[in-house]
């Protein structure tokens, strides 16, 4: 063979290797990339679960491209941005019901799948199946193939209880969660404790409405039965419980709810007992005309100068007022006790919801006096709470 042809036999050879190692490069970094998208695809994008079991997205980037492709414009309301930040916050530190609230306004600015989908999810797990219902299939409406949504509503579908509607008497069986009576808050159900294996579970929705205290009253229908009252959120976690070792005539469970919210109510006989009785869920009407001013988008304004009478409900409660200032220099956000249980905390904020000011007691004060630098036609933010979970009513004055 000449030399030439040798010459050109090596170079064959080596672009042979060459190109061979190219595709196996080449198949490296493709099957590199597909084990990555994989593992993408099963991380999820920034997904926790609620007490119920239901998928949350709290990717912020997400929502946000999601507003674009839906609306075709990026999302730039700061105050919309701030209320989605503060939305997923809540969720992530598990304060479910907050983060709820906030969905809720969001839905309506900013309609996406994501939205939609952890509205639904909070929704169930407060025990509205309906509202989840209709929050998953706008989700879904929007992008027909998301997936957590479709997931949500699956479960909504396959595990929702198969609860009884009862208008006067119970239907057994109700012995357990998925069995529960549904009952309606106001009505008197008769029932009874049959023996010492039988247990009583009752479903129900508090009505439209702010937060309130509730009373599970029992009235005993004779002298054998030693009631125990359980009561449980919409997701089966207790909320409260009492019981007692005498047959009473009267026994109440007190408990706070939220509006519009599924709790679960248990009757059963202490020590084994048993006996008939009649059961009625009843308001017990705490708040006052301000609620819900829970926070600062729920803020009710007042006049300055004007004084208003208020209550905190129980250590849970906290009031936002917004106060526009009518003049320049320093006024005072005065507290005046309505008894001797609340000890008073009050914070002042801008009108960019940044701390001014803010001061308590320890002791239930007659009067309690926060005063703060204001400028005239500015509005400010006062927020009243009890501190060490105190309540009461109180009277409020900001000049």
């Amino acid at each position: 063979m000449s030399q030439a042809g040798t010459s050109r036999k090596k170079t064959r050879h080596w672009w042979e290797w060459f190109d061979n190692g190219v595709k196996r490069i080449s198949a490296v970094v493709a099957l590199s990339a597909a084990v990555f998208g994989l593992i993408k695809s099963f991380a999820g994008p920034n997904e926790i679960k609620t007490p119920g079991n239901n998928v949350l997205i709290l990717d912020v980037t997400l929502i946000e491209n999601q507003f674009q492709q839906v609306t075709g414009q990026p999302l730039k309301d700061p105050a919309t941005k701030e209320l989605l930040r503060s939305a997923v916050n809540l969720a992530k530190a598990h304060q479910y019901d907050e983060s709820r609230k906030l969905f809720q306004q969001l839905a309506a600015t900013v309609p996406v799948p994501v939205v939609w989908n952890n509205l639904g999810a909070l929704e169930a797990d407060k025990g509205d199946y309906v509202a989840a219902k209709e929050a998953y299939q706008q989700a879904v409406a929007k992008q027909a193939d998301f997936a957590p949504a479709l997931k949500n509503l699956e479960k909504l579908t396959t595990e929702k209880p198969h609860t009884v509607s009862v208008s006067s008497t119970e239907s057994e069986p109700n012995n357990d969660f998925d069995r529960a009576n549904e009952i309606t808050v106001g009505s008197r159900v008769a029932a009874a404790i049959s023996d010492g294996s039988d247990t009583d579970f009752y479903h129900f929705q508090t009505p439209r409405g702010p937060r309130d205290h509730y009373s599970a009253s029992l009235e005993n229908g004779g002298l054998t039965l030693r009631p125990s009252i359980t009561v449980y959120s919409g997701n089966r976690s207790q909320v409260t419980a009492n019981y007692s070792h005498e047959p009473l005539k009267q026994f109440e469970v007190e408990f706070p709810a939220e509006g519009e919210t599924a709790y679960y109510v248990q009757v059963s006989g202490v020590d084994g007992t048993s006996g008939p009785y009649t059961l009625q869920i009843k308001p017990l009407k705490l708040y006052d005309r301000f609620e819900p001013n829970d926070n600062f988008v729920q803020a009710k304004t007042i006049s300055s100068g004007t004084t208003i009478d208020a209550n905190i409900m129980d250590g849970q409660d906290t009031d936002f007022y917004l106060v526009r200032s009518a003049t320049t220099g320093q006024i005072t956000a005065r507290v005046e006790n309505g008894g001797t249980t609340m000890r008073p905390s009050v914070s002042i904020f801008d009108s960019n919801r940044s701390a001014i000011t803010a001061n308590y007691t320890h002791e239930p004060l007659a009067h309690f006096d926060v005063p703060f630098p204001a400028q005239a036609g500015v509005s400010y933010y006062v927020q009243v709470s009890g501190m060490d979970g105190t309540s009461g009513a109180y009277k409020l004055t900001v000049k």
